[in-house]
């Protein structure tokens, strides 16, 4: 998995990198810049625009200078401003801000203290913002704020490097939003910044580009956090390969619980999907009559039939199947929801994944809550979840109440959106890599909720298979959407995508 730092932890890796491996602050600065520059180049064509470099008196600072130098090598002309207000430049900062002297393609300018005379910029100006990275601590004011909204009101191009001046890495529930530079790319140094998950951090971010600088292998190895995001090289090293002589009694026997009057697909979707997920035998628990719709879509599943006509009401005997999973087109009714808190309390032994309709039935029924089995995996949407806990202004303090649900009830906590973040009970969360916008449609939740139930059976423990499973959802997603279109993606595509997510893993 690919760690995601706080601004502390990357401070102390850098560190680790200079004192143990014996790489000068300076190398690592210059190594940077060749990369940002092969970026910037690759993103920005020369074709004539005029480039300004606002560069603050810290490291951030230093990585924008090295970059202007490294561009003005490559005959781009770049205007300089150096934003010192009343600290000193630091000592790497000054080092590369020597190195700009007389360069014939650089224009030097020094802005000290409040006093700004800054050139009228257009949207025909590209910017290099580099002023604050993530060794910020509370929100730019004075005459950093003033230049952070100069820049935002120009419409220019910008390029912030590492982050957005005025962004923090972590969190940012008491940042500034006006005192936050809007980047179009930004070129953020060995890994992903956490605040880049989040929706309402978008504006501020544009299009995120990862440079790998090689830091310290040891340092990343040995530095603790509890972000990670989802990684396929390290998932395959994990993934269960099947034996020449197995049979389908190794790989699990799952019910389904799903279904209702005018929603059995939703069963259908979540079956499907469970079948080429590699379950070995799957049987469904519907209403009496969706009995024909599911046989004839779904051959491979066995049913199991409800006494009642429209809704789920009663479930018998689940001691049979190694996992269980809830939800899927369920209805509201209350019968469902007293068939609920028989199959909980009836079946402390095994975690279930439980989705959509019952999630809104635990919301109601708070006491199904302490019911459900320890590990057991929820996948809510923005909504369900705060059904489930609290109303949540920003999708950071979603996350963190998430984290802290998955922690104090000992849960699996999938927060479906653009990065389904998966909260453990130990407190990690696993953002995922892949997915796209076109996976926002009806059923996509469904399907998930059939790939978990599938790999719950096969034996993966249960924050595993949440993992798992919302990395094959997505890669299915985005291999239909690379083929086809984003806008015409519906969820049967991600299902029929699934054969070759799995081809991958196994070759």
């Amino acid at each position: 998995m690919i760690k995601i730092f706080s601004g502390e932890e990357i401070d102390a890796l850098y560190s680790h990198t200079v004192q143990h491996e014996g790489i000068p602050l300076v190398a690592l600065i210059e190594n940077a810049a060749c990369k940002l520059a092969e970026e910037f180049i690759h993103t920005y064509k020369y074709n004539g625009r005029p480039v300004v470099c606002v560069a603050g008196c810290g490291d951030n600072g230093a990585d924008a200078l090295a970059l202007a130098l490294e561009l003005a090598s490559k005959e781009y002309h770049v205007s300089i401003y150096v934003i010192q207000g009343k600290q000193t430049l630091s000592p790497a900062c000054q080092e590369f801000y020597n190195r700009l002297d007389g360069h014939p393609n650089l224009e030097l300018h020094e802005v000290v203290g409040g006093k700004i005379e800054f050139p009228q910029l257009t949207p025909k100006h590209i910017v290099i913002d580099g002023l604050f990275g993530t060794g910020l601590n509370r929100s730019p004011q004075g005459a950093y704020r003033n230049i952070i909204q100069y820049i935002n009101q120009s419409r220019c191009d910008v390029v912030s490097i590492d982050l957005p001046s005025g962004l923090f890495p972590g969190k940012n529930a008491m940042s500034d939003r006006g005192a936050i530079i809007q980047a179009t790319y930004t070129y953020t140094l060995e890994y992903p910044k956490r605040c880049f998950f989040f929706s309402e951090n978008e504006p501020f971010i544009g299009q995120p580009r990862v440079i790998q600088l090689g830091l310290s292998s040891s340092g990343k190895e040995n530095l603790a956090t509890n972000d990670y995001l989802i990684d396929e090289n390290a998932l395959a090293d994990r993934f269960h390969h099947r034996s020449r002589f197995a049979h389908k009694g190794n790989f699990g026997h799952g019910l389904l619980v799903a279904g209702s009057q005018g929603k059995m697909g939703a069963a259908i979707l979540s079956a499907k999907a469970a079948l080429r997920s590699g379950i070995g035998k799957l049987t469904c628990h519907i209403p009496h009559r969706g009995e024909t719709a599911l046989q004839t879509a779904i051959p491979e599943a066995m049913l199991e039939l409800d006494t009642n006509a429209d809704v789920v009401t009663k479930i018998e005997y689940v001691k049979q199947y190694n996992a269980i999973a809830v939800g899927p087109g369920l209805g509201q009714e209350e019968d469902t929801a007293d068939m609920l808190f028989q199959l909980f309390s009836n079946n402390e032994d095994k975690p279930f994944v439980v989705d959509a309709d019952a999630l809104n039935l635990i919301a109601r029924h708070r006491i199904l809550l302490d019911l459900i089995p320890k590990d057991s995996i929820l996948t809510p949407h923005a909504k369900e979840f705060e059904r489930l806990a609290s109303r949540c202004d920003t999708d950071e303090e979603r996350l963190e109440h998430a984290s802290y649900f998955a922690r104090e009830h000992r849960l699996n906590i999938v927060l479906k959106g653009a990065y389904t973040a998966t909260c453990t009970p130990s407190g990690l969360i696993y953002f995922n890599s892949k997915g796209n916008p076109g996976m926002a449609t009806a059923g996509s939740g469904d399907v998930l909720t059939g790939i978990i139930l599938a790999l719950l059976a096969q034996g993966y423990d249960p924050s595993t298979a949440a993992i798992f499973a919302n990395y094959f959802h997505g890669q299915a997603g985005d291999l239909f959407a690379a083929r086809s279109s984003e806008t015409a993606l519906i969820a049967s595509d991600i299902i029929d995508n699934l054969p070759e997510v799995f081809r991958s893993f196994e070759s």
